[in-house]
């Protein structure tokens, strides 16, 4: 083997080569899509989070598709959860940024979401997993931005534990909020009537045993329902056919 066929790190590679940084993913809005309207791209390489994109729909957007840059799959879940809430009315991603003093050194934090509610009444959201929550210096941060945020941020300032959203919560967010915008108005009707109807309500599969509907559709159906509020479940479980449902009291 000559010399310019080693590699320099082959030579004795007491650690992993360091890579170059990767540069940021850009999404551009495409036909039908609008572009994210974040301060922040997060969309780089991270060995600790799991960064992610929501396609938004809102009636602000008129439920046109926007492109949403998610921090961590925990942001996307929560996004998701209020997507699908009929109390909505906007969703930012990565809104805007604080100038904030922590550990006595100016830094700047750049909010996770902020959600527009019909009332007008708006909510920045702080989203964290429980072990950081626990941290002095997050607890530290969290009071910095609370002091730094004003009436032109918010009007609520709301802070999220990431552990709250288990795996199985997360899928079932997802699959919900792309549920919701492939409506079956008709097949809705037919499955909550049957579920206020129906006096041993236990299990999903107790609607599909009573309607003349395919499987899949009175569970696309329920899914629906249960992001309306007008059928429940454990989304901590993933939601099948054996699901245990009930109605709200």
């Amino acid at each position: 083997m000559t010399d310019d066929m080693i590699i320099e790190h082959d030579e004795w590679p007491y650690s992993p080569k360091r890579l170059p940084r990767q540069a940021k993913i850009q999404i551009p809005g495409g036909h039908g899509v609008l572009p994210a309207r974040a301060v922040r791209n997060t969309l780089s390489v991270s060995s600790s989070t799991q960064k992610t994109v929501v396609m938004s729909r809102t009636e602000a957007n008129d439920y046109r598709p926007e492109v949403g840059y998610c921090d961590s799959a925990a942001e996307a879940a929560v996004a998701h959860e209020v997507l699908v809430s009929p109390n909505t009315y906007d969703v930012e991603f990565q809104p805007f940024t604080l100038p904030i003093t922590l550990e006595g050194k100016d830094r700047e934090h750049t909010m996770d979401l902020r959600v527009t509610l019909r009332n007008g009444e708006r909510r920045a959201i702080f989203v964290r997993n429980r072990r950081s929550l626990m941290k002095a210096r997050t607890q530290a941060e969290i009071d910095a931005i609370r002091r730094a945020l004003g009436p032109e941020h918010r009007d609520r300032f709301m802070v999220v534990d990431a552990d709250d959203f288990s795996r199985a919560r997360r899928e079932n967010l997802s699959r919900m909020y792309d549920l919701v915008f492939r409506p079956d108005k008709a097949a809705d009707e037919l499955v909550e009537e049957a579920a206020y109807g129906l006096g041993t309500l236990w299990l999903l599969r107790d609607l599909v045993a009573v309607l003349d509907l395919q499987p899949a559709r009175v569970w696309q159906s329920a899914m629906r329902l249960i992001a309306r509020g007008r059928l429940l479940a454990d989304l901590d479980a993933v939601f099948c056919h054996y699901s245990r449902v009930w109605l709200p009291q």
